[in-house]
């Protein structure tokens, strides 16, 4: 009966994100560039701490971010996020307002040898096996925007753009972990599809003939990622001597994923119609492609970070990762897709745990997280790289499922994104993140 529940409640979580992605809203001028916003690869255990997570691990939460991570866990993790966002888009003239939000990512993470096994077993083993399936959003592109012009001779002119799609990462990861090494690797699916559309209007004519150009894509390539960990006990002695110390220690990690040679599938049409009442007839159609295959390339990282953890009290996190986005090629070439920048984030975080074993208050119990992020991103406007930059707090509270110990992460992020003063987006984000632990996986039953 547990498996079947177990199946039933995995079903309904991988529905669930399918059905927010269809529904969430978004107006981000940003996204108009390469394959739109680029999202955070790391869960919502390491979102208030800044994203510090490529040498980041977790016993009971999953990092897809560094796939050596998997070796270290010693539950089931089963992870699922969402987010929220308030945004406020400002430009010489204008300024945009809004609410979106939209799923992050369903994951589950297992340790291929269970813990309880471990601690019975008269037989000590210094290693580890994990595994780990994901599907987590990897861009969106989401925006509307209109620009008017004069012309002599023709008048008043309006432009409308809009976008809206994105890609999705579906990945399959395995981890070994010996003593203090461990080693992983994610085989990753990316797919999505994503449309462009133009309308030109000519606002001083009547009944006049306008212009439609749409731009849809399909999106399907592979994606490998590498990581390493090492983590170093400083008190290993004090540790052997008493059981009831806890560790201090001193992780390192380095991770790299690959460019992906991604298939394209394109269908465009451009054609004028008759904007008149009653009619909105296509005239004549300019040019049509249907299902054009093509190729893209899309960029792949490396980044490297150390992390430190004083017993289960507190710990610190910094990373640093770079992709060259400048590599970004594309067939199906909409406006303003190409010439990219190479990136780079630089990420700091910290958490502090007042009393982890506290049985009376809940409040000590409670993971309290601080952070701060840098980074750049792939487009620019006259000549200005994009910058972001925020500041992230968060709450990783545990709490009692089905008698297990799980944990719900509440983080939030206040930041602002630039390109000089040409445009300037301030926005507060929000992300949900909910594990759900069981450490009776592959549990070894034993009878007397």
């Amino acid at each position: 009966m547990k498996i079947i529940a177990r199946i039933i409640l995995l079903s309904q979580l991988i529905v669930l994100p399918l059905l927010l992605q269809g529904q969430a809203q978004n107006n981000s001028i940003f996204s108009r560039f390469g394959i739109g916003d680029l999202y955070p690869q790391a869960f919502s255990s390491t979102a208030g701490m800044g994203f510090a997570a490529s040498g980041y691990f977790s016993e009971s939460q999953t990092n897809t971010l560094n796939p050596a991570s998997y070796g270290y866990l010693k539950k089931t993790s089963f992870d699922v996020g969402l987010n929220a966002k308030y945004y406020d888009l400002s430009t010489d003239n204008s300024s945009f307002r809004n609410w979106t939000g939209s799923f992050d990512y369903l994951s589950i993470a297992f340790p291929l040898f269970n813990n309880i096994n471990r601690a019975l077993s008269p037989i000590e083993r210094n290693y580890n096996l994990g595994m780990a399936f994901s599907l987590q959003q990897y861009s969106k592109v989401g925006y509307n925007i209109t620009t008017t012009e004069v012309i002599d001779g023709v008048g008043q002119i309006e432009r409308n753009f809009t976008g809206f799609g994105g890609t999705t990462k579906f990945l399959w990861g395995n981890s070994f972990q010996y003593k203090g090494l461990a080693a992983g690797f994610n085989l990753g699916y990316i797919f999505g599809r994503i449309n462009y559309e133009k309308n030109v209007f000519f606002v001083d004519y009547l009944n006049p003939f306008n212009n439609l150009f749409n731009t849809s894509y399909s999106i399907r390539g592979f994606q490998f990622d590498g990581g390493l960990m090492y983590t170093h006990v400083l008190n290993k002695k004090a540790v052997e001597a008493d059981n009831l110390v806890q560790e201090n220690s001193l992780t390192a990690g380095i991770h790299y994923s690959s460019n992906s040679n991604a298939n394209t599938s394109e269908t465009s049409n451009e054609v004028t119609f008759l904007n008149a009442p009653n009619s909105n007839n296509v005239v004549d159609e300019i040019r049509t492609v249907q299902d054009s295959a093509g190729q893209m390339t899309i960029p792949g990282s490396l980044g490297f970070g150390l992390s430190y953890k004083y017993g289960r009290k507190w710990g610190a996190a910094i990373s640093y990762a770079t992709s060259p986005w400048s590599q970004y090629t594309n067939d199906v070439e909409p406006p303003l897709a190409m010439n990219l920048n190479d990136i780079g984030s630089l990420n700091l975080g910290f958490y502090y745990i007042p009393k982890y074993n506290s049985i009376s208050n809940f409040l000590s119990r409670i993971n309290y997280k601080a952070g701060f992020y840098t980074r750049t991103e792939p487009a620019s406007f006259s000549d200005n790289q994009v910058s972001n930059t925020g500041f992230t707090f968060g709450l990783g509270m545990p709490f009692i499922y089905q008698r297990k110990s799980s944990i719900a992460d509440i983080n939030i992020a206040l930041g602002r994104k630039k390109a000089a003063d040409i445009l300037v987006e301030n926005y507060m984000e929000l992300r949900f993140g909910f594990s759900f632990n069981d450490d009776e996986w592959f549990l070894t039953r034993k009878y007397n």
